[in-house]
């Protein structure tokens, strides 16, 4: 979910990284198909702004893995 998180801030500065993120979205769905956020996120996948404001709103900061590799990807900001 941390990922999803960075490409929610990066998506909300400019950067389209939507393809990037519906692809991460997607891999961690197929992984956990019962996990009732990403569920969210799949129905929302239509309207990124929605769904930037979702995983802000409901991902647990305390809980976050610190040690999360960086994302290496290349981007175009609009």
């Amino acid at each position: 979910m941390e990922e999803l998180l960075a490409y929610a801030y990066l998506i909300g500065e400019g950067y389209s990284l939507e393809s990037f993120y519906e692809s991460k979205l997607n891999e961690l769905f197929i992984a956990n198909p019962n996990n009732s956020d990403l569920l969210k996120l799949e129905f929302l996948s239509d309207n990124i702004m929605e769904s930037i404001i979702y995983i802000k709103t409901h991902i647990n900061y305390t809980k976050m893995n610190k040690q999360a590799p960086v994302l290496s990807l290349t981007y175009h900001k609009t």
